[in-house]
């Protein structure tokens, strides 16, 4: 099972072996016409001597014939380079309908959870979104905290704890603004960089960096603030320094698994020409990955575990969307959902 690219690789050996048979056969028939037109100037010259033309003929044809079959072979030369275009077309047509499937499937099932989501409370919604509802709230809160403007603070923190339901952490927020109100102006600015830096430290410099322009737009003086840009970039080089030793020694290892978490979680931080430099390299580990994923589900279905290989299944089709393996793999997908599904009612009703 291979990709689209490998599928073309498929047929660059049909060019190179046309392209030898017209190289080998323009030398021969070249030979050829040389001799023919040699032996056509000696007949020629023997029939001005004697007036016996038709000794000419044979040899004309054959320089004639010559110059058809060149003709032909540069014809049949470009029959094939057409064909393989075209197969080669087809092929990125094919990759094209998988990915707009694949778009189609994905759109399917984001309009699936928006309809489900509308079916929720506010409160189910809530605890969906906590971590992203608590994130924002406490970046408003410190912002306000560092403004000095307890009191909107408090508000926003009494408001967390009535309208969401998150006591525990409004107990925390209260307890860190109570702090503020009896610290200094230096040590508000320690706590506010330790923060940053407590951000930094779980690798989310983009949130690192938003919270760091926030503190010089309210303290562009300070140097302590002002150093924290260029902390976040440096942490941020770094942590992709460490990434890519990590992926080289995966590599050496032909860790596969490892390989392709780094590679996803390095995706994040590449430039474009950095990413263009670890392509090859990136295509080998995502080959054996799915080389593995494509054994996988081959055993599990063997064995009857239908469950996992659904499982296996939509993460081929999810992580590797163009590849002939999932094009395959989806159209297995709906008897093997309906196997797990029958699997599932027989060990109920046992269980019953």
């Amino acid at each position: 099972m291979v990709d689209a690219d490998d599928r073309k690789k498929q047929f660059n050996w049909l060019i190179k072996a046309a392209r030898a048979a017209v190289i080998a056969s323009l030398v021969i028939i070249a030979l050829t016409a040389i001799g023919g037109v040699a032996m056509t100037v000696a007949a020629i010259g023997d029939a001005l001597d004697t007036g016996q033309w038709t000794r000419v003929v044979p040899y004309v044809l054959c320089v004639l014939g010559a110059l058809l079959a060149v003709g032909w072979l540069m014809v049949i030369y470009g029959l094939v380079q057409a064909l393989v275009a075209n197969e080669n077309a087809v092929v990125d047509t094919a990759g094209r309908l998988n990915r707009l499937e694949t778009i189609l499937d994905d759109q399917s099932h984001s309009l699936n959870r928006l309809i489900n989501l509308q079916s929720l409370s506010d409160k189910a919604k809530s605890l969906i979104y906590r971590d992203r509802e608590i994130e924002a709230m406490q970046e408003v809160i410190h912002e306000d905290t560092m403004r000095q403007d307890y009191d909107t603070a408090a508000a926003l923190i009494d408001m967390m704890e009535s309208r969401f339901g998150y006591a525990d952490e409004a107990d925390r927020l209260r307890k860190e603004l109570a702090q503020s109100r009896k610290a200094t102006f230096e040590e508000k600015i320690d706590n506010a960089v330790a923060r940053v830096q407590k951000i930094i430290e779980d690798h989310d410099f983009a949130r690192a960096l938003r919270a760091a322009e926030k503190l010089i737009g309210l303290f562009p003086d300070n140097e302590k603030i002002t150093s924290l840009p260029e902390r976040v970039e440096s942490e941020r080089a770094n942590h992709k320094k460490m990434l890519l030793e990590q992926y080289g020694d995966a590599v050496n290892k032909n860790d596969v698994e490892r390989g392709v978490d780094l590679l996803k979680e390095l995706d994040r931080y590449l430039a474009p020409q950095e990413a263009a430099a670890l392509r090859e390299s990136a295509r080998g580990v995502f080959k054996a990955k799915l080389h593995n994923l494509g054994v996988q589900f081959a055993i599990q279905v063997t064995d009857q575990k239908w469950s996992e290989a659904v499982a296996t299944g939509e993460e081929i089709i999810r992580d590797f969307p163009n590849s002939r393996m999932s094009l395959e793999v989806r159209q297995k997908m709906p008897q093997l959902r309906e196997l797990m599904s029958a699997g599932t009612e027989t060990t109920a009703a046992g269980r019953a």
